[in-house]
């Protein structure tokens, strides 16, 4: 299946790898900020610390 997608889009794979690294590290700050919008938390995520 995947030979088949990557022969039919001609996408290197590198840049599918790197998208899926990059929707990975930026999934958990997006729900994050989400669930804080659906609550009605006037937070922003980027001031957010650990």
């Amino acid at each position: 299946m995947r030979q088949i997608l990557l022969g039919l889009l001609r996408v290197p794979p590198i840049l599918i790898g790197l998208t899926i690294v990059a929707f990975g590290t930026s999934s958990p700050e997006a729900t994050v900020s989400i669930i804080a919008a659906l609550e009605g938390n006037n937070t922003d995520s980027r001031s957010w610390k650990c």
